[in-house]
């Protein structure tokens, strides 16, 4: 039974680590698959009941309204990340714990890699 166990911990581990991330992008694209065909359906009904382009269009603004994008959330994930790499590394230095330095960087180059998406597409004159 023993043998069992130690074989079947990194079967179970495999398998939750990509089925994981998996279901739950499985989830998001169905409910989005599910909005959209509810959407298409009322479209659908809305014609079938003789609304006119300008009609249909303007229930579709509002049970779907266009927002505008905001580029600055890049920005702050950016520089937290940056934060949680700084954090990570005072404490590997404090505790001496090297091991620690190599997730930290990861996190550092890809909060700096945010913050240079953040400023290649910020429009001038656009604080977003």
């Amino acid at each position: 039974m023993d043998g069992f166990m130690e074989s079947a911990i990194p079967i179970v581990a495999i398998i939750l680590s990509i089925g994981g991330p998996l279901a739950i992008a499985a989830l998001v694209i169905r409910s989005s698959h599910r909005k959209d065909m509810a959407l298409q359906e009322m479209v659908a009904s809305a014609v079938a009941s003789g609304k006119g382009p300008d009609e249909i269009r303007e229930i579709v603004g509002i049970i779907n309204p266009k927002q505008p994008r905001n580029r600055l959330w890049t920005l702050k994930a950016g520089v937290f990340l940056i934060g949680i790499s700084a954090a990570m590394a005072f404490t590997a230095l404090v505790l001496g714990q090297t091991g620690m330095l190599e997730p930290g960087a990861y996190l550092f180059f890809g909060g700096i890699a945010l913050v240079v998406i953040w400023r290649v597409t910020a429009r001038k004159g656009d604080g977003s």
